[in-house]
């Protein structure tokens, strides 16, 4: 498991955070994309689900973040239903789903929805 980005002990507590999760490198890549066009950026942390990790792990490092992150923040997703979105959906079930999407949107609405669009 790989985290980059704000650290918990650097949150500010004033400004709604970005929580990305992903297979393989894409959150930092996002991340790295933010900072190269904004500078330095507050309250994102980029974490993600390397080959070998525990789902467990991974969800609990999820959580750990989500806490320390204030109200309103979000998670973005890349892939709605894979093995970075699941340890993430079980974090805050229900009412607070809405405050996720997807970074991409192949495999669904980034509402969440998951219907697929086909041609």
């Amino acid at each position: 498991m790989k985290e980059t980005g704000t650290k918990i002990n650097e949150i500010q507590s004033d400004i709604p955070g970005i929580i990305l999760l992903s297979h393989g490198p894409l959150a930092s890549g996002l991340l790295g994309t933010m900072e190269m066009v904004l500078g330095t950026v507050e309250n994102v942390t980029a974490l993600e689900l390397e080959e070998g990790d525990h789902t467990e792990e991974y969800r609990k490092r999820i959580a750990e973040i989500a806490e320390a992150m204030p109200e309103k923040s979000v998670f973005l997703m890349d892939i709605f239903g894979g093995k970075s979105f699941q340890p993430g959906n079980t974090v805050f079930p229900g009412e607070q789903q809405r405050n996720k999407s997807g970074i991409r949107n192949e495999s669904g609405n980034a509402d969440g929805s998951g219907e697929c669009k086909t041609e």
